[in-house]
């Protein structure tokens, strides 16, 4: 039989410093989106959806 979880028991966890690696792949990552997303879009519409239309 399981037992109950109480809320306390995920929600409180024990803070730490950030390490400099995590940072530095945070920054990493959060620069690669918000470049990673326009350009996706943009591919999007200069090459997909022109080949759409072009298959209807």
């Amino acid at each position: 039989m399981a037992t109950k979880r109480h809320y306390k028991d995920w929600y409180s966890y024990e803070t730490r410093q950030t390490s400099w690696l995590e940072a530095f792949w945070m920054i990493v990552f959060t620069v690669v989106l918000v470049i990673g997303f326009p350009l996706m879009f943009a591919a999007m519409f200069r090459y997909a959806v022109p080949l759409l239309f072009g298959l209807l």
